[in-house]
């Protein structure tokens, strides 16, 4: 049973306790008994999963996240929206790491905030409008946060979903009582 430890004893008076986790060596007919989802669900969190990095390393993605975003920033202020998501995206993508201190992963999350934010903003435009949710959704999952949810109720309402587009402003007028935008 994967849950109760298996004691083994290693010597005079050591025991030590350890959890059966299977065997990869199992035969063809228990291969075809077990679902193959949990594999395969293994293996895509393994594959996304975000990379231990050291501080210099970091600092580094960090900076050259930073760069990405304000190139990204200036296509957009030209109208270029398509190359200003890509610029975001390729941010996004040096930010996937996890972060070794506090100090850096809060840089590292309001860094994400920013670019989810300008993605979100860029999709809008572009009517690609599930992608803004997208974006939204993982601003959210680091902090409330009004863009987030005015542009997420934006996209639900160009997608007819009006009851959570109503929820979204609901809520976000709950965090900012009288924010002039929100009430129009």
């Amino acid at each position: 049973h994967p849950l109760m430890p298996v004691v083994v004893t290693s010597g005079i008076d050591s025991e030590i306790k350890a959890w059966d986790v299977g065997d990869g060596r199992a035969n063809e007919t228990s291969r075809k008994q077990s679902s193959e989802a949990p594999d395969k669900d293994w293996r895509r969190r393994r594959e996304t999963a975000a990379p231990n990095v050291t501080a210099p390393e970091a600092r580094l993605c960090l900076q050259q996240a930073e760069t990405h975003k304000l190139r990204g920033n200036d296509l957009v202020k030209q109208g270029a929206w398509e190359d200003g998501l890509r610029e975001y995206e390729a941010a996004l993508k040096k930010l996937h790491f996890q972060s070794p201190t506090l100090e850096l992963q809060q840089s590292r999350e309001t860094l994400l905030v920013s670019c989810h934010l300008n993605s979100a903003f860029s999709r809008l435009n572009l009517e690609d409008y599930a992608g803004a949710v997208e974006n939204c959704d993982k601003v959210l999952e680091i902090e409330a946060n009004i863009k987030a949810l005015f542009r997420r109720a934006t996209a639900l309402a160009e997608l007819t979903d009006f009851p959570r587009a109503f929820q979204d402003l609901e809520a976000a007028s709950a965090l900012e009582p009288g924010n002039a935008e929100l009430e129009r």
